[in-house]
């Protein structure tokens, strides 16, 4: 059975755009900077395949230091993993 040029078209449409949406999720994405207070600020990076780093300024909080701000920094977080699952397609564990 061979394929009418049409079908073969739109096979290659379907294998193409899902490559591209293969390769948007491998994209590497980053968070703009978030104040976290105490005069701390972190922006977070995720680079494929699960690797999602912070970076503080201006330095790592000691372990005082991030009780104050921790509530904040975990929204900051959950912002980011948000705006991330959006931009990747990604399904979270409660998707149904």
């Amino acid at each position: 059975m061979t394929k009418t040029p049409a079908a073969a078209e739109a096979t290659t449409s379907a294998q193409s755009n899902a490559q591209s949406t293969h390769k948007a999720a491998q994209r590497e994405a980053a968070s703009a900077e978030h104040r976290v207070g105490a005069g701390f600020s972190v922006r977070f990076t995720y680079s494929p395949p699960h690797l999602v780093s912070a970076e503080w300024s201006p330095r790592v909080p000691l372990r005082r230091e991030m009780k104050r701000i921790h509530a904040r920094y975990c929204a900051a977080l959950a912002q980011f993993a948000r705006k991330l699952a959006d931009t990747t397609n990604a399904r979270g564990c409660n998707a149904n």
